[in-house]
């Protein structure tokens, strides 16, 4: 849902048709203090969900170990270190990525896993491997229809994954990465972390992962907040409620998720 439809939904539960005041969608309304906006900040302070999953991937420079973090960061799930060779690439086959994260054109082959490899300078997820070749795709294509490339070379693509839990292979302080150690040349490195969203204008049209899964815990959350603030606190219990069963709901789903090991695209 966009957040015009969520804001509609949340006027009605109010009001139950468009006569409402107007002082009440200018604070519902707010890209930075509005109620919509809270709601929208608070499912992703409460919880990491699948859905605010997200990847980023430094080219590590022979003996770095300070790395800057995203700017929409919130807190890391995994870091991994990549041997790469990059090689050239070439148009291959068609690939179409469905939002639901349906994938036709191209079948994971190895351990059922993506791999990563670098051509010219540009990322791509490694989506079946043959004797001498790999076929890949974009890092940045995460729906739509787009060509699948072709990634020559026989080298296989390792990943070495430094856990967090483990202790000893990197922390982060004041807004870095602090790897415990210096790498040779041909390393990169990729952070798997939960990330925070934030909406922008116009109102009406903004979507994200966010308003798209969890838009029922929004808009109850919301009609909550304002109907504390009219003072019915038996409704505002009444929605309260509603709001922590959509939320059970999304913790019960991203478990489920995170025991079945599925990654699911990213809208934006």
């Amino acid at each position: 849902m966009t957040l015009g439809e969520i804001y509609a939904r949340v006027m009605w539960l109010l009001y139950g048709d468009t006569n409402y005041p107007a002082s009440t969608q200018t604070h519902m309304q707010s890209m930075h203090q509005g109620i919509i906006y809270e709601a929208h900040r608070k499912i992703q302070q409460d919880y990491n969900y699948w859905f605010m999953q997200e990847s980023t991937i430094y080219d590590l420079p022979e003996g770095e170990r300070v790395l800057s973090l995203p700017s929409d960061f919130k807190s890391d799930y995994y870091l991994r270190l990549i041997d790469y060779e990059s090689e050239a690439c070439e148009n291959g086959l068609t690939l179409t990525i469905t939002n639901s994260g349906v994938m036709t054109g191209a079948t994971y082959t190895i351990d059922d896993k993506q791999y990563l490899a670098q051509c010219n300078g540009k990322w791509y997820w490694i989506l079946s491997q043959g004797l001498a070749s790999y076929n890949v795709r974009p890092v940045e294509q995460n729906t739509g229809s787009g060509a699948i490339y072709r990634h020559t070379g026989t080298s296989v693509i390792n990943k070495g994954v430094l856990y967090k839990d483990a202790g000893q292979f990197y922390t982060i302080e004041d807004g870095k990465i602090i790897l415990n150690q210096a790498y040779s040349s041909g390393k990169a490195v990729e952070l798997f972390y939960y990330k925070y969203t934030t909406p922008y204008s116009p109102f009406s049209d903004y979507a994200d992962n966010v308003t798209y899964y969890a838009a029922d815990a929004i808009i109850y959350m919301a009609v909550e907040i304002e109907e504390r603030r009219r003072r019915e606190f038996q409704a505002a219990e009444y929605y309260r409620q509603l709001a922590e069963t959509e939320v059970i709901k999304l913790r019960r789903e991203h478990s489920q998720k995170m025991l079945a090991n599925i990654t699911i695209p990213y809208m934006e």
